[in-house]
C-alpha cells in the first residue's frame, strides 16, 4: 500500500456505467468528463497518435507471430462486511470469464469477434516477492464511494501501477450526475494516482469488466465522436473496422452512413454496414472485440503498459538470482532530501522502497528522492524483484533537516514576503533574525557571532548564518539557500491641508487633502486619534471633538507594503454659544449674552459694533452672533429684529411712501405723496408668493395682515411711472 499517493503527471478519468444485466440500458459518464483539462487533450492526442504510428507500421506477419501476453492482476475488494466482500471464488471466476471474453470463446462466442491475445492472471506474487492470491481486503466507508474521493480509496490499497492491472471492487459508486457501475483510466494516465479500473460488485462477473479492461487498454466507446470517418485511425473510436456509430443501445442497427468517407486505406468496409455487438458499445447482443481493437489494445500495451509485461505478478519465471544493492546522496541543504539509487541492482524487474523500514512502501520507482520529516537516524529497506526471485538489502543513513529553507536563520521581524513570493524589507523597517538557542557557536555574513541580530538595512542584502549546535552538528543556509532581502525604498511623506478653518462647531464638516499624486499607486489610509479610517485619497470627517482636538494623520503604503507618515493635524470642535433673544427700546437694541458679540445689518458684519448694544441709524434687518474667544468661527445667531421706516426717491421728493409700524402685527399703513395715489402694492413672502395686493387710494392706506403667518415678507409698491419700491415687513 503507497504511504503517500504517487505525485500526479497527468489525471484523468474515463468514468463509464454499464449495464448489470444485458436487458439494462445505462449511459456513460465519459462524454461528461471529456476535454476539461489541457494536460488531459494533450496526452491523450499523444496516446493515439503513438498508436496511429504503431498501426500504420505494423504488418499481417508481425500480427500472425504474437504471443500471449500476460498481465498480473490484482483485485481490491473494498467493503464494510456486506455482500459487497464477495468471495475469492467470485473473483477466480471473473478472471476466468474475462479471459474467456478477450480469447472469443465459449460461452461468449460472437461469429463477428476475434480473440485478443492478452489474458489476465491474478497475481501470485506481490511487490515485495511474497506468494499472494491477488486479492485484497480491507474494511472502509469507501465501499459506498463518492466519485470526489476516487483517490482516497485508491490510496488505500493499491499495488504499483506500472506492474500491476489495480482493479477495486466497491458496493456502489456515486457522485456522477448518471448511474454508474465502474470507470477506467486510459494508458495516458499510467502510473499515476488514478491509475486501474473501479467497478461495482454487482458487476464484477459480467461483461462490465471487459468493457472497462478495454478502456484500460487503450479502447474508446464504438460511438466516440459521432459518425466522423475522415480517417478511421484518427476519427470516431480510432479504430477502423468498427463502422461509425451514434447510438449507445440497440442491436445490429446502422445509425451512420459514413463508412465510405475514409481514404485513409485502411477503411475494411466496401459499403454502408451495420453496427456491431461490441464490448465497447451498451447492446442486448452477444458481444465481442474487433480485430482492430484487439490490435490497438496489443499496441497499447507493448508501448505504453510494457512494465506490465516486465512484472513477476504472475510468478518468477527462472533466470539469474537478483541482487539488491543501495546509492544515495544526501542534500547538502539540511532539507531532508535524500537521492537514492538502484542501478547497480542486477537482474530485476521491480522495486520496491520502504524509507523508514516500517513494513509500508513508500515507493516503486527506480531511483526515487525522497524528503525525510525530520532529522534522525533511518533504516532504508529496498526488495528487487527479477525472474529468478527476490533479494532485500537495508541501508542505516542520517539526515539533518531544518525547519525552513533558510534554517538556522529564524526570522524575527521587520521582513516579508513581497507579492511576487520575495522576501522584502523597507528602507525605515528594522530587521530583526535570531537562531536556535544553546548553540556552541554562531557566525552571521555580517560578521556577528550572537544568536540574535538587528538592523535597520539601506540596501538590498544577503545573509547567510552558520551555527554548531549544542549536540556538535553544523547548520547552514551558505550553501543552498543565502537569504536575499530586498529592500525597497519608502513612499514619499504625504503633506495634508485643509482650506476649511481647524476650529469649528460639533458637527461640521473638515475636507483633508493630500499632496501625493494619486496616479502613484498607492494606498491611502486615514487615521483618527490613530484608528484606521476610510481608504480615500482625499478624505472628509465629522467633527464631533473634544478638547484640546482631534489628531488626523495619513498614511500611504505601496505594492511592496512600504509605508510612510504624514504631518499631523488637529482639529478643535466645539458646542456653539446657547440662542439668546435680543430685546429692542426704539431704536436701541440690547444682545441677550454678556460678551463676544457681533452685530449684523442684512446679514453683513457693521464694522466696530461688538457691544452689547447697538443703536440703529438705517433701515434694514439686525442680528446680533455671540461666540467664545477661543472659537470664532463657532457662531450662533439671534433672531432678527427689522427696521423699515421710509423709502425715499432721491430725484422726485413728490414720490415719497413709507410703511409702519415695524415690526406688524394685525396691519400695517402705508403713507404715500399725492402723486402716489392709484399706485399698485403687492405683498410677498420670501419665496416670491403673491400673499395679499391693491392699490394705494389715499394718503394712508390700512391693509389687514392678521391671516399671515409670522415671518419676514416684502411690500412692493409699483409708482405711476412704473419705478418700483420695495420694503421689509416683520409680522409677528
Amino acid at each position: 500500500m503507497f504511504k503517500k499517493s504517487i505525485a500526479v503527471a497527468l489525471l484523468f478519468m474515463l468514468y463509464c456505467s454499464l449495464p448489470t444485466a444485458y436487458a439494462q440500458h445505462v449511459s456513460c459518464g465519459f462524454e461528461f468528463t471529456r476535454h476539461q483539462d489541457a494536460d488531459y487533450i494533450q496526452k491523450e492526442k499523444q496516446l493515439n497518435q503513438l498508436i496511429y504510428n504503431k498501426t500504420i507500421n505494423t504488418t499481417t506477419s508481425t500480427r500472425a507471430n504474437r504471443t500471449i501476453l500476460y498481465i498480473p492482476t490484482v483485485f481490491h475488494i473494498i467493503h464494510q462486511g456486506g455482500t459487497e466482500n464477495i468471495a475469492d471464488s467470485v473473483v477466480v471466476a471473473s478472471i476466468n470469464q474475462l479471459n474467456l471474453r478477450f480469447q472469443n470463446l465459449a460461452p461468449y462466442t460472437d461469429a463477428t469477434g476475434h480473440a485478443v491475445d492478452i489474458q489476465f492472471c491474478l497475481a501470485s506474487i506481490d511487490p515485495q516477492g511474497n506468494p499472494t492470491n491477488g486479492i485484497t481486503r480491507t474494511f472502509s466507508t469507501f465501499s459506498y464511494l463518492n466519485a470526489s474521493n476516487d483517490v482516497d480509496m485508491k490510496n488505500l490499497n493499491r499495488w504499483d501501477p506500472l506492474y500491476y492491472y489495480n482493479i477495486w471492487v466497491v458496493h456502489s459508486i456515486f457522485g456522477f450526475s448518471i448511474s454508474v457501475s465502474g470507470y477506467s483510466s486510459l494508458p495516458s494516465n499510467i502510473g499515476t494516482p488514478s491509475d486501474g479500473v473501479v467497478i461495482d460488485f454487482y458487476s464484477v462477473n459480467n461483461y462490465v469488466l471487459a468493457h472497462e479492461s478495454g478502456h484500460y487498454l487503450g479502447l474508446y466507446h464504438t460511438w466516440q465522436d459521432g459518425c466522423r470517418n475522415d480517417n478511421c485511425l484518427l476519427d470516431g473510436d480510432n479504430v477502423c473496422d468498427t463502422p461509425p456509430d451514434t447510438t449507445t443501445s440497440g442491436c445490429m442497427g446502422n445509425s451512420c452512413s459514413s463508412e465510405m468517407n475514409d481514404t485513409s486505406g485502411f477503411n475494411p468496409f466496401i459499403g454502408d454496414v451495420n453496427d456491431l455487438p461490441n464490448y465497447m458499445d451498451y447492446t442486448s447482443c452477444p458481444l465481442s472485440f474487433s480485430l482492430g481493437q484487439a490490435d490497438r489494445m496489443n499496441y497499447s500495451l507493448t508501448a505504453i503498459r510494457s512494465l506490465l509485461l516486465q512484472s513477476n505478478g504472475c510468478g518468477f519465471t527462472g533466470g539469474p538470482a537478483p541482487v539488491a544493492h543501495i546509492d544515495y546522496t544526501i542534500s547538502p541543504c539540511n532539507d531532508g532530501v535524500v537521492h537514492f539509487s538502484d542501478s547497480l541492482c542486477t537482474n530485476i524487474t521491480t522495486v520496491n522502497w520502504d524509507f523508514n523500514n516500517d513494513g509500508v512502501y513508500d515507493s516503486y520507482i527506480h531511483n526515487p528522492v525522497y524528503t525525510f520529516p525530520a532529522t534522525g537516524t533511518y533504516t532504508v529497506k529496498l526488495i528487487v524483484a527479477g525472474p529468478g526471485g527476490v533479494n532485500t538489502v537495508y541501508q542505516t543513513i542520517f539526515v539533518q533537516k531544518g525547519s525552513t529553507p533558510f534554517y538556522p536563520i529564524i526570522f524575527n521581524g521587520g521582513v516579508f514576503q513581497n507579492i511576487h513570493g520575495q522576501w522584502a524589507s523597507c528602507g525605515n523597517f528594522t530587521n530583526n533574525f535570531t537562531a536556535p538557542a544553546h548553540a556552541q557557536s554562531y557566525l552571521w555574513s555580517t560578521g556577528d557571532t550572537t544568536q540574535t541580530i538587528s538592523f535597520t538595512p539601506t540596501t538590498t542584502y544577503t545573509l547567510t548564518l552558520t551555527v554548531v549546535d549544542s549536540m556538535g552538528l553544523t547548520w547552514t543556509n551558505a550553501l543552498c539557500h543565502p537569504l536575499t532581502v530586498l529592500v525597497h525604498p519608502l513612499p514619499p511623506a504625504p503633506v495634508i491641508y485643509t482650506n476649511d478653518p481647524l476650529t469649528v462647531c460639533d458637527g461640521d464638516l473638515v475636507t483633508f487633502h493630500s499632496t501625493l499624486d494619486t496616479t502613484g499607486g498607492y494606498t491611502y489610509t486615514w487615521y483618527e486619534n490613530g484608528g484606521g479610517g476610510t481608504s480615500n485619497h482625499d478624505s472628509t470627517f465629522t467633527a464631533v471633538g473634544y478638547f484640546p482636538g482631534i489628531q488626523y494623520q495619513l498614511i500611504v503604503a505601496d505594492t511592496n507594503y512600504c509605508y510612510n507618515y504624514s504631518n499631523l493635524l488637529y482639529v478643535y470642535s466645539y458646542n456653539a454659544p446657547a440662542m439668546q433673544s435680543l430685546t429692542q427700546n426704539g431704536l436701541v437694541l440690547t444682545s441677550g449674552w454678556g460678551n463676544g458679540n457681533q452685530w449684523y445689518r442684512d446679514g453683513v458684519a457693521i464694522p466696530g459694533a461688538t457691544g452689547m448694544t447697538y443703536t440703529v441709524t438705517q433701515n434694514g434687518c439686525y442680528q446680533d452672533s455671540w461666540f467664545f474667544s477661543f472659537a470664532p468661527n463657532c457662531v450662533t445667531f439671534s433672531d432678527s429684529i427689522c427696521f423699515v421706516s421710509v423709502g425715499v426717491n432721491e430725484n422726485n421728493e413728490e414720490n415719497t411712501i413709507s410703511i409702519f409700524p415695524v415690526p406688524a402685527n394685525d396691519y400695517i399703513n402705508i403713507t404715500s405723496s399725492l402723486a402716489m395715489y392709484g399706485s399698485e402694492y403687492r405683498i410677498t413672502d420670501p419665496a416670491g408668493r403673491l400673499v395679499l395686493s391693491g392699490k394705494i387710494k389715499a394718503e394712508t392706506t390700512n391693509t389687514t395682515i392678521s391671516e399671515l403667518a409670522k415671518g419676514i415678507y416684502f411690500v412692493e409698491v409699483l409708482s405711476n411711472e412704473k419705478k418700483k419700491k420695495v420694503f421689509k415687513m416683520v409680522k409677528e
